[in-house]
């Protein structure tokens, strides 16, 4: 299942968020592997790439991929 995330540029990072996000990724993976689409460029992607990034150290199948946000960056 490919993963994909978006949200504001000032977002402000909570551990109920992270927690309720850890918990998403638990419960979708229980059928088939998870692929992440990250990017890098606000706070809420970076919050996005560390969630994925936490997941994928109990979950070796799991990959990360990085999406340049501009290309003229």
């Amino acid at each position: 299942m490919i993963i994909t995330f978006c949200g504001h540029a000032n977002y402000s990072e909570t551990n109920e968020d992270k927690k309720i996000i850890l918990k998403l990724f638990e419960d979708l993976s229980k059928n088939e592997d998870l692929i992440f689409y990250v990017g890098g460029y606000g706070n809420f992607d970076w919050f996005a790439t560390r969630c994925a990034l936490e997941y994928k150290e109990k979950h070796s199948n799991a990959k990360i991929i990085f999406i340049t946000p501009y290309l003229n960056k």
